[in-house]
């Protein structure tokens, strides 16, 4: 006879195994604690087959483990240790390469648009002042005197208007 192994702690299914035949009783088999006779349920992606004590049968528990989650409320990162639903206020996440959390849905799978439209908005913002940075690096030399001089007055107030900008939406921008 045929007997299936489970986590003490979890009820996760481990181990499949031969029932061991019981000395004292012929054609009896034991079964050890945490081990039960009822065959397990198919393999499913994204779950845990776990065993219900009470009702004595296999269920699919949800298995985050591994998943990066971020709380808005803590504003901290987590990764999931633990069989079942994320815990409210907590949602699955991806972090993006500065290792900020990137939200991309929420705990009953719709998306956060909110919570990706504020961090593409940030990502935006930033990539601009990248730019406003670049900007003011590569006309820096039409500033000196010798280049200035041969502007008309039309370009030189042009560029020292996109100059004052750029550096304003810096000012106003930047991560510090």
């Amino acid at each position: 006879m045929k007997i299936y192994n489970y986590n003490k702690e979890t009820k996760e299914f481990t181990t499949s195994a031969n029932a061991t035949e019981n000395p004292l009783v012929k054609g009896k088999y034991l079964v050890p604690a945490s081990a039960t006779i009822e065959e397990p349920l198919i393999i499913k992606d994204g779950f845990a087959i776990c065993f219900d004590e009470e009702k004595q049968e296999w269920e699919y528990q949800e298995d985050n483990r591994g998943v990066v989650v971020y709380n808005d409320t803590l504003k901290e990162t987590g990764t999931i240790d633990y069989l079942g639903i994320i815990k409210d206020d907590w949602i699955k996440c991806e972090l993006n390469e500065n290792g900020q959390p990137y939200i991309k849905y929420l705990p009953d799978g719709k998306p956060d648009l909110v919570e990706i439209e504020k961090i593409e908005l940030a990502e935006l913002i930033a990539e601009k002042v990248l730019d406003a940075k670049d900007f003011l690096n590569k006309t820096d030399f039409k500033m000196t005197v010798d280049y200035f001089a041969t502007m008309t007055t039309e370009e030189q107030l042009a560029l020292t208007n996109e100059r004052a900008s750029a550096r304003a939406y810096v000012v106003a921008n930047e991560v510090k």
